[in-house]
């Protein structure tokens, strides 16, 4: 009886070297490289490449707010380039007006002061648009400087401000009001807590 016991004990050992068992899967969590850290922008770095219109925000990877900065210089450039054409328009016809040579307006018999006044407005609309155009590309540089520094700002509950309707109790009576609150937990240290180890 004893060799069918050896033999069994052996078959139950080399059964057991084949059979599968809970093999564990690869780790699916993926360490972070020396190469791949969290991107933390440079402040001066995004007011530098902000030069470059949209260039900051491109370096702070808020690829959504290109549209908005293109669009607005763009649509700025736009209306300057039509103001500048009408008041090249117009002065070239105040100048003819003036100097007694017929222009493009000549069929409409307008006096030299409303051509003047025309070629004012347009002057004024086109420096206008130029001016608002640049804030708008210091604007972008600015917030691209901002977005820089506040990417890594920490937000949670500790700070909070709310708007919350209340009743304020005047006398007698008692009228809707609109209160603003702003609550802020720090955290309180104790005499303990300062002592050194």
């Amino acid at each position: 009886m004893r060799p069918w016991r050896i033999a069994f004990i052996a078959f139950l050992f080399f059964i057991s070297l084949a059979a599968p068992a809970q093999t564990s899967s690869p780790d699916t969590v993926q360490q972070l490289s020396s190469r791949k850290r969290l991107f933390e922008p440079n402040p001066k770095r995004a007011a530098l490449y902000g030069l470059i219109p949209g260039g900051g925000q491109i370096y702070n990877r808020r690829y959504w707010k290109l549209p908005i900065v293109y669009g607005a210089i763009g649509g700025l450039y736009y209306n300057a380039s039509l103001n500048q054409k009408e008041y090249r328009r117009f002065r070239n016809a105040y100048q003819s007006e003036l100097q007694g040579n017929p222009h493009e307006f000549s069929n409409l018999n307008l006096p030299a002061n409303v051509l003047k006044n025309y070629r004012d407005l347009y002057r004024k609309n086109m420096e206008e648009s130029y001016i608002f155009m640049s804030l708008t590309y210091l604007l972008s540089i600015a917030e691209a400087y901002v977005d820089a520094h506040l990417r890594n700002f920490d937000i949670n509950e500790d700070l909070s401000g709310r708007i919350r309707p209340s009743w304020i109790v005047q006398g007698h009576q008692i009228t809707p009001g609109l209160g603003v609150s702003l609550q802020w937990k720090s955290k309180t240290v104790s005499p303990a807590d300062l002592v050194l180890p």
